[in-house]
């Protein structure tokens, strides 16, 4: 089988190149690509977004060499699953091969009820903000400790807050096409699959779902990261 490019969105408050550590257990026929998000990473300099579609049509018109060429994967976590859920929406519309598969992990389903991450109160203070969104494990030590550091992603998480906050999704029926999996932690406050049969309306594809031990970021952990491979491995490669 050819080689396939599995396209990386990051979670709110990540970069895609945090995603780098994949690659040692993917197999070598997977190109691993970070799609790096306005506002963040190599793309610093840039303003971040604060709507979801606007995020995904900018990925789009930065990466479409990619969807031309078609053998492409999306690995999306939590925010990243929403964008990737959008870009595919625009591929489609735009006349482009779809994903060979789509690897939605840590989120609700599109037309689910979503779960906010800081129950949707952006009024916050800094301390407050950053004390609620460090609790999913999200903020490295050095920058909790850093005030410039905080003052330089404090805009970034912010922005992202609010993106998966307000974003809506009308269901009208399935819009892809393509086979999906749904990955979460078993012990993720804020997803634990409970809603996969929604995820399966969202494809006329065929919908995978499997659990692993943990949280929100259930893959940070080497044991599991090998185990959640592994079966990206068997989907892509087989």
């Amino acid at each position: 089988m050819s080689e396939i490019n599995l396209c990386f969105i990051p979670h709110a408050g990540g970069s895609a190149m945090g995603y780098k550590t994949f690659k040692k257990f993917l197999h070598p026929e997977i190109n691993t690509i970070a799609l790096e998000l306005s506002g963040r990473g190599s793309r610093l300099s840039e303003k971040c977004f604060t709507d979801a579609h606007e995020c995904a049509l900018d990925l789009f018109y930065l990466n479409k060499e990619i969807f031309e060429k078609g053998r492409y994967a999306f690995f999306g976590h939590s925010l990243g699953t929403v964008i990737s859920f959008e870009l595919a929406r625009i591929i489609k519309a735009k006349g482009f091969p779809e994903p060979s598969h789509i690897f939605f992990s840590g989120k609700t389903a599109p037309h689910s009820k979503p779960v906010s991450v800081i129950g949707s109160d952006l009024d916050l203070s800094d301390e407050e903000f950053l004390k609620a969104f460090s609790s999913f494990g999200t903020v490295p030590d050095v920058i909790l400790s850093n005030d410039e550091l905080r003052k330089m992603f404090l805009p970034i998480i912010r922005a992202d807050v609010t993106m998966a906050d307000n974003y809506h999704y009308e269901y009208e029926g399935p819009e892809l096409s393509c086979d999906i999996s749904v990955f979460y932690g078993k012990n993720d406050m804020c997803y634990s699959g409970q809603d996969v049969d929604k995820w399966q309306e969202c494809t006329t594809g065929k919908c995978y779902s499997e659990g692993f031990e943990g949280d929100h970021f259930y893959f940070n952990n080497p044991v599991t990261k090998q185990k959640l491979c592994d079966v990206i491995n068997r989907t892509l490669i087989g």
